[in-house]
């Protein structure tokens, strides 16, 4: 059995008539887990679910990638719903977060939401952690690469407000037979690092594919192609890109690395190769 992952909502209009918005929905099909990493601003995640025929009700596993309204802000909707499964964040997640734009003022852009509306089991992620045979949190990401921090979003640490480094981002990784499968939020905190902590979580060099947000819209295209440079001796199969990564930077990567780029709209579904752990192979 294949490994699925559909994406449920992401910013750009979807090819399949479903509701789009600032925001990202990934839910991930893995032999017995199904887990929803993020669940955009509110319930629209919900009903193109529903459309498509997927119950996020049913998740063993729900993740939080970071602790912004776009991807947290649907999670009391799916509560309501009668989930069960318990919630991955790390307990910095909560804390205020805003962003500042010249002649506005600040924008509340934290969790929507009260750490006490959270009825189920929620685990703090501070360190990588195994979700499930094959199946990871890389937990904190660390800057290995002095990925500089993004001035204009900001966290608050008690009184004070300074430029947010996120602590608390993680990202999921999938052990395959043909290389790693690393899904990401935003990818806050740099490309390179979080491609790098997924080889250091699982000990397995080859990643075979990168889904998700990468937060690359606002760069100058200069950098954009750099960073495209920089992933080409991964060798990746896959780069399937949404949400904050932007269409311009998404054209960028393509005229580097190839065809193997694609943006990925709201009720896409892609094939990937089994887990290792159902294979009863190791990988690395």
């Amino acid at each position: 059995m294949s490994v699925c992952v559909t994406v449920l909502i992401e910013n750009e209009p979807s090819l399949h008539g479903l509701s789009s918005q600032h925001g990202l929905s990934l839910w991930i099909e893995a032999g017995d887990t199904r887990l929803l990493l993020d669940m955009g601003q509110d319930d629209a995640f919900l009903a193109n679910a529903e459309h498509l025929g997927i119950t996020p009700a049913s998740a063993t596993h729900l993740l939080l990638s970071h602790g912004h309204y776009d991807h947290t802000g649907g999670l009391p909707a799916l509560q309501a719903r009668g989930v069960s499964a318990s919630v991955y964040a790390h307990p910095l997640a909560w804390e205020p977060r805003r962003s500042l734009h010249a002649g506005q003022p600040p924008r509340d852009i934290g969790i929507p939401w009260p750490s006490t509306a959270l009825r189920l089991p929620c685990y703090a992620v501070t360190q990588p952690t195994r979700l499930a045979l094959g199946v990871w949190s890389t937990g904190p990401i660390p800057n290995i690469h002095a990925t500089p921090p993004n001035p204009m979003l900001q966290r608050r640490n008690g009184r004070d407000w300074a430029t947010d480094t996120f602590p608390d981002e993680q990202a999921v990784v999938l052990e395959t037979v043909g290389g790693l499968v690393v899904l990401t939020g935003c990818c806050h905190a740099g490309l390179q690092n979080t491609l790098l902590a997924a080889q250091m979580v699982t000990g397995t060099p080859q990643i075979y594919a990168l889904i998700g947000g990468l937060h690359l819209r606002d760069l100058p295209p200069e950098q954009v192609q750099a960073l495209a440079q920089s992933l080409q001796p991964f060798h990746l199969s896959l780069l399937w890109v949404n949400h904050c990564t932007g269409t311009g930077a998404c054209d960028i990567l393509r005229e580097t690395l190839g065809e193997i780029v694609q943006w990925a709209h709201a009720g896409d579904r892609l094939e990937l190769p089994t887990l290792c752990a159902m294979e009863g192979e190791t990988c690395g």
